[in-house]
């Protein structure tokens, strides 16, 4: 009997999809009782447009609850991504999910589609971010989680300590992310010292991507990030043969350009890497910055 009711739920599942619907066969597949045809149903769901399953969001969660297929399971937690904001309204349902799921790359789909809908939601996230903080320490989920923690935005500020705690581990890679997710989550916000402190000593990171993303996130940051004025401007001053990357110079002074007032004792630096540094990316970020902090020399030509 409750092998009946569960298959009569499948059915009413799909028999709620609208007339017409490009995608109607392929719910209507998954209801299917061999595995190659949910299977084939479930790749074709995976492949629709972004937003495109909205109005089967709820059928897709029933499916993925009852599949009894790894593979199945696999291909429907990454078509949830294609629902858009009605995947959204569906978290609590979804996070649930993830919680009673073993394989590991359901659940890797299914943070790529939480990184999906997840910005679309118009409620709280923090079950969501609570969620993502417990896989941190994970070797391959959290890698994931990081990078889902940024798209949050400012809704995941609770999940800065964590975040910082990443961006001084040892893998180079999420050290990367956790500084994008940094920026992203405190752009123009409040000050958080501990960040802020973790991203000026990392512009002296040995891997070059954590020095270039963490002046980007402290560009980010804005006026919030003074404290690290002076390692933005040390980073500046630092010759190429010191650095192995003169990019950095360049992120180091669009960095300073927008932290206001804070950074007019860089102005110096600033000045020497407009007029002398071999890089045009550089020049034209300082001649960026001077303008900002109202010091750009009269008389100059800013594009140079």
């Amino acid at each position: 009997m409750r092998k009946i009711f569960f298959f009569l739920c499948l059915l009413a599942a799909a028999s709620r999809l609208r007339a017409g619907d490009g995608q109607a066969d392929a719910l209507n597949g998954l209801a299917a009782p061999g595995e190659p045809a949910r299977l084939a149903a479930a790749s074709q769901l995976r492949d629709a447009e972004p937003a495109a399953l909205g109005p089967h969001a709820e059928a897709l969660a029933l499916f993925l609850e009852r599949e009894p297929s790894r593979l199945v399971r696999q291909e429907l937690a990454w078509a949830i991504g294609n629902t858009g904001a009605a995947g959204a309204a569906l978290l609590p349902r979804l996070i649930a999910f993830y919680r009673r799921e073993s394989e590991l790359e359901v659940k890797r789909n299914l943070l790529r589609s939480f990184a999906l809908i997840a910005p679309k939601q118009s409620q709280p996230a923090e079950p969501l971010v609570l969620l993502l903080v417990g896989e941190l320490p994970a070797p391959i989920l959290g890698k994931d989680a990081v990078g889902l923690l940024g798209a949050l935005g400012p809704a995941a500020r609770p999940a800065v300590p964590a975040l910082v705690a990443v961006l001084r581990g040892e893998d180079s890679s999420s050290r990367v992310s956790a500084a994008i997710s940094l920026g992203e989550i405190l752009a123009a916000g409040e000050a958080d010292a501990a960040a802020v402190a973790a991203l000026a000593l990392s512009l002296g990171d040995l891997h070059l991507s954590v020095r270039q993303q963490a002046a980007q996130a402290l560009g980010k940051i804005g006026p919030a990030a003074a404290a690290a004025v002076p390692a933005l401007q040390a980073a500046l001053e630092l010759a190429d043969g010191e650095t192995a990357d003169a990019a950095l110079h360049g992120y180091a002074a669009w960095a300073l350009g927008e932290m206001g007032r804070a950074a007019l004792p860089a102005v110096p630096a600033l000045r020497r890497c407009y007029e002398s540094d071999p890089d045009p990316f550089t020049r034209k970020a300082a001649a960026a910055a001077l303008r900002k902090l109202g010091a750009f020399p009269l008389g100059k030509d800013a594009d140079t």
